[in-house]
């Protein structure tokens, strides 16, 4: 239980892959907006989704603000070095976007106004 809000809380993890002759196409986002309307939504009672996303993947960004992600700040390398490192990347900083199912105005204007994640 999460006593600020007093929900479950419970994390689940999703991975994604399209090959590069796929993108531009809208898959991805479809995929997405398929898997919480049709799946986390009514099966996992989801209100609120946490995801990352590194800071040169422009593509995964623009996935998740089209279908009402948020940004709402960044983990730096410091942050999350070991883990991306042992993975083959040099550069970690990932932005944090997130969603939730009644998303209110005012809470979508203090996030944009705190973490502006201008690179998108």
């Amino acid at each position: 239980m999460d006593p600020r809000e007093g929900l479950l809380i419970s994390h689940h993890t999703i991975k994604d892959y399209l090959a590069p002759s796929h993108h531009g196409r809208g898959i991805m986002t479809a995929a997405l907006r398929t898997l919480i309307n049709d799946w986390a939504i009514p099966h996992l009672n989801a209100h609120r989704i946490v995801v990352t996303a590194f800071f040169d993947n422009i593509g995964s960004q623009r996935v998740l603000l089209k279908n009402g992600f948020v940004c709402t700040g960044s983990m730096n390398a410091a942050q999350v070095a070991e883990r991306m490192r042992s993975k083959g990347r040099n550069d970690s900083t990932l932005y944090i976007f997130e969603w939730r199912s009644l998303v209110s105005n005012d809470w979508y204007e203090r996030s944009q106004a705190q973490y502006p994640c201008s690179q998108y």
